[in-house]
């Protein structure tokens, strides 16, 4: 049976939230605890699936795409992730 990354996490002594953010590299996991959940993933043989990954929406309504906003939108879906960008018709409702 292969390990899930609830295996992971209690090996590794955090949640399983934080273990998918340390796996993710995402902000907020201390270096110690990214350090201790990889090498758990390691010991254990742990391999995610990529395509169980949640997609990340973001809607955004502007004349243009600037750094701050890519930079979140890139930082929401995470490494290994795709971002698709489409243009919106003038006057839709972003928030929909």
């Amino acid at each position: 049976m292969p390990t899930t990354l609830s295996d992971l996490a209690r090996d590794a002594g955090v949640s399983i939230a934080t273990a998918s953010r340390a796996l993710n590299g995402m902000r907020g996991v201390r270096p110690a605890t990214s350090r201790r959940v990889d090498a758990a993933a390691r010991r254990l043989g742990y391999r995610s699936i990529r395509s169980s990954r949640p997609t990340a929406t973001m809607h955004y309504s502007g004349s243009a795409l600037d750094a701050a906003i890519l930079r979140d939108l890139i930082g929401a879906v995470g490494p290994g992730g795709k971002v698709l960008v489409c243009p919106m018709p003038a006057g839709r409702d972003a928030r929909r």
